[in-house]
């Protein structure tokens, strides 16, 4: 063993072609793994505030297509005994507008309204449309009494 250690001190360190420092020097290396750590932890921070961003719309956007289709179904509540026309529709377009969101479509059927909002303003670098869905209205039509109350009581 001897030997071999005043032999590798005679001849120096050993040099691969090409390269200024010795064969196998991995000076520099950790600061090349950090940076590589840090730019995984800053992709995975970005993917995290875009998702977070997009369930925090959508959960407003939720809350405004319920707000719309209950404006909606307050107007068309009426419709079994009187003509309500577009009215439920422009109310709940009046409603989401009021809320910054677009109102894409509207549909009575009966006492029933069904709204679909959509909102883009969600991503960060590109819009990103987020639709919400929602209907209001009786549970069944049955529970709507012309002139009287819906408790069902004689």
């Amino acid at each position: 063993p001897m030997r071999r250690d005043v032999r590798a001190r005679a001849l120096g360190p050993v040099r691969c072609a090409g390269s200024i420092g010795p064969c196998g020097d991995e000076s520099g290396s950790g600061t090349i793994l950090v940076v590589a750590l840090l730019a995984t932890a800053t992709a995975c921070a970005l993917v995290l505030a875009i998702g977070g961003s997009i369930l925090a719309a959508r959960a407003r956007l939720d809350a405004v297509a319920d707000l719309a289709a209950l404006a909606g179904a307050d107007v068309s509540a009426t419709s079994a005994w009187e003509e309500v026309g577009s009215r439920p529709c422009e109310e709940a377009r009046a409603v989401a507008e009021a809320n910054g969101v677009e109102l894409e479509s509207c549909e009575i059927i009966g006492t029933d309204t069904r709204v679909v909002v959509v909102s883009k303003g969600a991503g960060l670098a590109s819009p990103i449309l987020v639709r919400s869905r929602a209907r209001a209205g009786p549970a069944s039509t049955s529970e709507i009494v012309p002139g009287g109350d819906s408790s069902g009581a004689p």
